[in-house]
Parts: structure tokens; sequence; C-alpha cells
């Protein structure tokens, strides 16, 4: 059996009324999420890169970049839009000033242009694989993976719920989503898979991003076609979780 943390609280979709920050958006059957979601409102209607950096006493600061500027805060040379906070101590989020992102000075995570580690594991027919091996995950089915910026570990996502079929428009998973992690050199997982609260939109697939400090991993899934909205964002906390494993590259 594939542990699973079971931390969290059941999020019934169906629902509008369900007053929880993050909650997936409109969907048949249950999601639940055991890590924090947001549903950034203060982003809808633009078009923009999705980029996150460290804040002070351990937060997270996440906003967007508008390529063309409009209806961007900042300056000219750093065009940005609203800006949230995530306090990983008490697990919520703020809409905060801008100055809390154009005064910072730590390096900025691009989520639209990830890159990280080569990975020994593949996708093949949603199964994972590592080397030749079948590897079994969480979900009915393997969905996605990214390697780490520069630690040997990977971070995969499954999922459970009818599969994508592309060309009548359906891109993705409509069942509950969950977040793990592998050594890229053993195949082995570390620590227990995770709820997670997004892919309730069909027409766009759930993405993952690593932070550049590797301290957590965002998924979040998109609505719209022109612009692009992110329609919600979950946080995993994972730094202390390769720490404990002996995999964490220190910076």
């Amino acid at each position: 059996m594939i542990p699973i943390n079971r931390l969290g609280s059941m999020i019934a979709v169906a629902s509008a009324l369900v007053p929880c920050c993050g909650c997936p958006g409109p969907a048949t059957g249950t999601r639940v999420s055991d890590v924090p979601c947001l549903k950034p409102t203060a982003w809808e209607g633009l078009g923009f890169v999705f980029l996150t950096r460290p804040g002070p006493q351990g937060t997270l600061l996440l906003t967007t970049e508008n390529p063309t500027q409009e209806g961007s805060n900042g300056s000219a040379d750093d065009p940005h839009g609203s800006v949230y906070r995530f306090d990983p101590a008490s697990d919520d989020f703020d809409q905060v000033d801008d100055t809390a992102w154009e005064n910072g000075d730590e390096p900025v995570t691009d989520c639209f242009s990830p890159f990280g580690i080569e990975s020994s594991f593949s996708i093949n027919a949603f199964e994972l694989l590592y080397e030749d091996r079948v590897v079994s995950v969480a979900g009915d089915s393997a969905v996605t993976i990214q390697g780490a910026r520069v630690s040997e570990v990977i971070a995969v996502l499954s999922a459970n719920g009818v599969r994508p079929i592309p060309f009548l428009g359906v891109r993705a998973f409509d069942g509950q989503h969950y977040h793990e992690l592998f050594s890229n050199d053993e195949g082995t997982r570390i620590g227990s898979a995770v709820r997670i609260g997004v892919g309730a939109r069909q027409e766009t697939p759930v993405r993952l991003c690593w932070t550049l400090d590797e301290e957590y991993l965002i998924y979040y899934d998109l609505a719209g076609v022109d612009p692009l909205d992110v329609f919600n964002v979950c946080i995993v906390a994972v730094g202390d979780t390769l720490r404990e494993a002996g995999l964490k590259v220190e910076p």
C-alpha cells in the first residue's frame, strides 16, 4: 500500500459554499488537499509568467509577470501582478503590498520555464518507470515528473479518474491528484504521498514547479486560453523531507 499523508480535510468541489482557501473549481467528485492552496483571484484576466521568490522570515512570495505590462503593478522595468505571501508557520496566504516583491533580493523562480536534473524515471502509458522497472504511485495513473534543481530527487504527480482524451478537449484527469518524491539514484520513495487540491480544470493539465532553493514544490492548474489564468495553486513544503533523507543539496 502506498503511504498517504491524511492530515487534510475533504473538499467537496461540487459545492460553491466551501469556505476554504484554494478550493478547486467546478468538477464532479471530491478533492482532498493535505496542503494549503490558493485561488489567486487578483491575477484573473492577465496573460503572464508565474513567478515566486523567498520572502522574509521563511515566507514565500508569489506574483505574475505580464509581458504586455497591461494591468501590471510595479515599475516599467519590473512589471508584475498582485503579490501573495505564503507563511508556512500558519499555512496562510495574504495579499501584500507590491513593495514586498520589489524590495526582495532573493533569486526569482520562473515557473513557466522549469529546469532540473536529468531523470532516471519516465512515464509510459500512464505507468511510472524507473529505468525498466514499473514503480507504483499513489494515483491510478502517473501524470508527470519533474527533477529537482540540483538534488537527486524527482517529484511525481499522479491522479485518479478518467484519463485525458485530447481530441475531445479533455487534457487533464478529473480525479484526486497526488504529490510524491523519489530518489533519482535509488528509485525509492521519499516520505509519504500527499493529496493536493488541484486538477479541477479538465481543459488544462496540472503543472509543477520546484523553487530554486528546493524548499517548496508548487502545483498549479490553468484556466482560459488567451489570456491564461492560474486557477489554483497548492504548495508542498519539501525542504525538511529532503534534509531528513540526506538528499538536500544546500545552496
